[in-house]
């Protein structure tokens, strides 16, 4: 109740038509009538001024006279009050001006006058919970608390009501008439009430309040499980360990040509190409080297010396760099499996969109997040926004409206939801599997909205600004939202279980069915010698 009008009115006594109640939407209206009316001791008409306030009875809307006065004393009243000296309205003035504003405008001093409002609402987190009894709908709520403390400051009552179609809408001009935000924007309901996030494309649909909670937007996943059959593979990234197998492999190569080929260069010795049977001797001493390579490279030392120099040289350089890898492995493995820490596989969505991974992503359907991602000039937020349609047409749920389907998505893993802090400590507050990363998105601001143009928007603004400042609101919001987070581990070294060695026995059946294998192939091997060698002894 904030804005106050007066209609000027001219014309002849009983020749004046008042305007009808029912098509006035404006807050404080007064008219001011200047009539002509004669008296029987005058012999000119008199001039009077006749005023009425719409004010707000139990039957509803109603004109009410306020005063009569002549125009005489309307002019001497107003010379009374006039500025003194040209330096500003004097004390009397501005008593009698606030006395006729009160006069025309006495709906001011009780605000909405008991108006009955209707307010629309729809659950959400702890901004508005609901809950059957006895076949009534009984809410709560932070948002509940606040719209109580206005009514009550405002003097008004209300309804609560729920959409018509039961879902929020986007509030943008793409689908204005469906949910919550399009009876708001109807101006079917005088204010909306819910977690609504103040984005630009709906503001120039309603007008919104100042904001209520501040919270950041976060991306929410199930962080990989530390371990598995690959623990002991943790430590190495995946380029290190190639890196480390490929030059195994050439290395072991290299030394194997130096011996078949550089013997001769030692006195005394010769060329094993030079020998008879020599690929059977040069395949069992590429085993051989195989053996003294890979070794080296678990810090096995080996007694086998090769013939030629630069195999020595060569040997000795792979020993220096596998003796580092491995030390370096050691240490890191021992501080792995000492200190419990959580995991990050995304640092923003940045990483999420630039960066090779199994994970999808997804936000909560016709929210301020997925307005945001669809209308967004960001380049990263727009990979984001391609990347949910994409994954939307194989799978609808990564932008579904029903929270608890997002949240079964994220606890079963390989799942990213934006979403808001607060959404993300009520949902997985106590679930250390859980990481949250801040998004570096500029929208978390919940707010109430109204009809465009609608007169509550300042008032409830400026009474959640003193809440706010008087820190009442903070207590409400500690109140509501639950504080649960993942208890930090205490550091300590970490018990080793079948699951950190796992990956270990893994290499004992494999080993076993290499060596059975091998076995297959020497005895394959024999029964054919055999038979070529009594082959021959029968031509002979």
């Amino acid at each position: 109740m904030t804005s106050r009008w007066l209609w000027l009115k001219t014309g002849r006594a009983y020749d004046i038509e008042q305007p009808d109640v029912k098509t006035i939407t404006l807050d404080n209206v007064a008219i001011l009538e200047l009539r002509q009316e004669r008296r029987l001791c005058k012999a000119k008409p008199v001039l009077q001024f006749a005023m009425k306030t719409l004010m707000w009875t139990p039957s509803g809307r109603q004109w009410t006279k306020v005063k009569r006065m002549s125009f005489e004393n309307w002019h001497l009243m107003m010379k009374t009050v006039s500025p003194l000296n040209g330096t500003g309205p004097s004390s009397k003035a501005t008593d009698v001006s606030k006395h006729l504003d009160d006069a025309l405008y006495p709906n001011v001093k009780y605000g909405f006058n008991g108006r009955h409002l209707r307010v629309i609402t729809k659950e959400w987190l702890s901004y508005v919970r609901s809950s059957r009894e006895d076949g009534t709908t009984l809410w709560s709520g932070l948002l509940l608390d606040l719209i109580e403390t206005v009514s009550q400051t405002l003097n008004f009552t209300y309804d609560l009501l729920e959409p018509e179609d039961g879902v929020w809408g986007t509030g943008t001009a793409m689908n204005p008439d469906v949910g919550l935000y399009g009876q708001v924007i109807n101006k079917k309901v005088d204010i909306g009430l819910g977690a609504t996030s103040v984005i630009y494309r709906r503001s120039l649909l309603m007008d919104f309040s100042f904001p209520v909670v501040l919270t950041p937007i976060v991306m929410v996943y199930k962080k990989p499980p530390d371990v598995g059959w690959w623990v002991l593979f943790n430590p190495l990234s995946t380029h290190l360990m190639a890196a480390v197998g490929v030059s195994l492999v050439v290395v072991t190569c290299f030394i194997c040509i130096l011996e078949m080929t550089g013997a001769k260069l030692v006195p005394g010795t010769k060329s094993m190409l030079d020998s008879p049977g020599s690929l059977k001797r040069a395949v069992k001493m590429c085993g051989t080297v195989f053996q003294v390579t890979g070794g080296a490279a678990l810090l096995k030392p080996t007694e086998v010396l090769f013939q030629s120099r630069p195999a020595r040289i060569l040997l000795l350089t792979w020993w220096m760099l596998t003796l580092v890898v491995a030390a370096a492995y050691s240490g890191t493995l021992t501080a792995f499996l000492s200190v419990a820490k959580q995991q990050k596989v995304f640092s923003g969505p940045r990483d999420l969109v630039s960066e090779p991974h199994d994970y999808k992503w997804g936000t909560v359907g016709s929210s301020g997040l997925a307005v945001l991602f669809e209308n967004t000039n960001d380049t990263t937020l727009r990979q984001v926004w391609e990347g949910i349609q994409r994954f939307s047409v194989t799978d609808p749920d990564v932008i579904s409206s029903d929270v608890s389907v997002l949240t079964a998505k994220v606890k079963k893993g390989n799942f990213v939801l934006f979403q808001s802090e607060r959404f993300a400590i009520e949902n997985f507050g106590e679930d250390c599997e859980v990481v949250t990363v801040d998004a570096n998105i500029k929208i978390g601001m919940t707010a109430i909205v109204f009809p465009k143009g609608s007169a509550l928007t300042k008032p409830v603004s400026n009474i959640i600004l003193r809440l706010e400042s008087s820190g009442l609101l903070s207590q409400w919001t500690d109140r509501w939202f639950p504080q649960a987070r993942c208890p930090v581990a205490p550091l300590g070294p970490t018990v080793i279980s079948v699951q950190h060695v796992l990956g270990l026995s893994l290499l004992l059946p494999l080993g076993v069915g290499l060596a059975l294998l091998v076995l297959i192939v020497e005895k394959l091997y024999e029964k054919y010698n055999a038979r070529t060698a009594g082959t021959v002894v029968a031509l002979r």
